[in-house]
C-alpha cells in the first residue's frame, strides 16, 4: 500500500466519496453495454471493407474486444470494491477509482474507433455503390 502513498485524496466526505464510486460503476456499466452495441456492430455489419478486415484480423480483433469487454468489467468491480477499501485507506482507493476511470477512458477511446471504422466503412460502400451506376457523359456519345 505504500506505492499509493503519492496519490492525493481528491474528496475529504465520505458521502462524496460514495457518490463518485457508484457514478464510476455506472459510467462503466453504460460503456459496457456501449462496447457490446459496437461489437455487435462490427460483427454484423456486411460493408465489404469490414467483411475484408474481419477476416485478416479476426485474432486481433477478438483480442481488441475481449480487452474492452474485461477493461469495463474490472472497472466496473474496482470501484464497487472501492466501497469496502475506502475505510482502510481512502489513497489506495483514490488510486483505484483514478485506474478504473483512466480504464474506461481509453475503452471509450477504442469503442469510438471501431464504431466510426464500421459506420465509415458502410458509407464508402453505399457511396461506391451510387459512384458505379451513375452513367458516364462520355458512355452517351
Amino acid at each position: 500500500m505504500a506505492i499509493f502513498v503519492w496519490c492525493p485524496i481528491i474528496i475529504e466526505d465520505e458521502a462524496t466519496r460514495n457518490t463518485l464510486y457508484t457514478a464510476v460503476a455506472a459510467f462503466s456499466g453504460i460503456i459496457l453495454a456501449a462496447s457490446t452495441f459496437a461489437a455487435g456492430l462490427l460483427y454484423s455489419s456486411t460493408a465489404s471493407l469490414v467483411v475484408h478486415v474481419r477476416r485478416l484480423y479476426a485474432a486481433e480483433i477478438r483480442s481488441n474486444w475481449t480487452l474492452i469487454l474485461a477493461y469495463c468489467f474490472v472497472a466496473g468491480l474496482a470501484s464497487i470494491a472501492s466501497f469496502a477499501t475506502d475505510q482502510f485507506s481512502m489513497h489506495f482507493t483514490d488510486a483505484l477509482v483514478l485506474a478504473s476511470i483512466i480504464l474506461l477512458a481509453t475503452s471509450m477511446g477504442r469503442i469510438i474507433f471501431w464504431t466510426r471504422f464500421v459506420l465509415f466503412s458502410s458509407e464508402l460502400d453505399s457511396h461506391n455503390h451510387i459512384v458505379k451506376e451513375i452513367p458516364y457523359r462520355d458512355a452517351q456519345k
